[in-house]
């Protein structure tokens, strides 16, 4: 028998992504990418239709140039990030996370992506 623990009209998809990079530096310049886009972008003013001069120069400066319009406000969703070895390992549980699939594949990462089972909110 399964129980359901969680309760509301939201999902949580509990995804994983690990891009795996040629060295630990690639990974921690990503993930400097990142905090900066998280910490950055709340403060910008961002329109679905174009990209405005700071948001063009912030992705710029974390060269982030494939990333749409659409996409940016990913970077202020719910995540963990932490770095094992050359491994870039974030965790969320949103299911629109192509700006950071993008973001290191750019960076020259192999990435794997999996639900995390173990945290399902459910129980046996």
């Amino acid at each position: 028998m399964k129980i359901w623990n969680n309760y509301g009209t939201e999902h949580s998809y509990n995804l994983v992504m690990i891009g795996e990079f040629e060295n630990i530096k690639e990974a921690e310049k990503v993930k400097c990418a990142i905090e900066r886009l998280e910490s950055e972008l709340p403060d910008l003013e961002l329109n679905h239709d174009r990209y405005s001069d700071k948001v063009i120069n912030l992705l710029r400066d974390v060269n982030c140039m494939s990333v749409s319009t659409q996409e940016l406000e990913q970077f202020m969703y719910d995540h963990r990030l932490s770095i094992d070895q050359n491994k870039l390992v974030i965790e969320t549980d949103e299911i629109d996370f192509s700006a950071y699939i993008k973001l290191m594949i750019d960076a020259g990462a192999t990435i794997e992506i999996f639900r995390d089972q173990g945290n399902s909110g459910e129980e046996e």
